[in-house]
């Protein structure tokens, strides 16, 4: 088989988290829309849809969450409603 006739091979694209991250970035800074952006740039647009959707989810150790008291009083036949805060 010559050169001509052998198929052409290619490395594969890692498409680790940062290759989503730089394109996510990358589309977020351009002026086109998502489908737009894959189309150009030869991306699905539901793995691109998945991993910018994950990168906007941070870990539940990242998010703070606190309980808070509240009190409320009312001069009509309202229960005490009470939370409580740190």
């Amino acid at each position: 088989m010559n050169t001509l006739t052998q198929p052409i091979k290619s490395e594969p694209v890692k498409r680790n988290k940062q290759f989503w991250s730089d394109h996510v970035s990358q589309w977020k800074a351009s002026s086109v829309t998502q489908a737009r952006y894959c189309r150009d740039h030869n991306l699905d647009q539901n793995s691109f849809s998945y991993h910018k959707n994950k990168q906007l989810i941070k870990p539940a150790s990242e998010n703070s969450l606190a309980l808070c008291e509240i009190r409320a009083r009312a001069k009509y036949r309202v229960r005490k409603t009470s939370i409580t805060c740190p």
